[in-house]
């Protein structure tokens, strides 16, 4: 007779999340920390104003209206050009998201 399969914790398994969350915000530090200031935040919201669509979205033809402004190299890895607006563009969230994990995947994890 067949058994039946072992059954997942799900509190265990959201333990062990919130853990890994936990840790991994501590290692990276606020969002301050890491150089998103009340001026930033101006910049920003100015920045969306004046480009409005998402670049990655707009480049396949797509009408999408961007919420952040994202560094084309990664601030995280090229510090010097954190304020280099040559390195800003307007990324909708989808597209934001995409990009972060292509990061993680050039520039590696620290």
């Amino acid at each position: 007779m067949p058994t039946k399969p072992k059954a997942h914790n799900h509190a265990k398994l959201i333990q062990r999340r919130d853990q890994y969350t936990k840790d991994y915000n501590t290692r990276r530090g606020t969002s301050r920390e890491r150089g998103y200031s009340h001026a930033w935040s101006k910049y920003s919201k100015g920045r969306i104003r004046q480009h409005p669509l998402c670049a990655r979205c707009k480049a396949k033809g797509w009408l999408v209206r961007a919420t952040v402004t994202d560094h084309i190299k990664p601030a995280r890895w090229f510090p010097e050009l954190f304020d280099d607006e040559t390195n800003h563009q307007s990324l909708c969230t989808a597209c934001n998201a995409v990009k972060s994990r292509e990061d993680e995947r050039k520039y590696g994890n620290d």
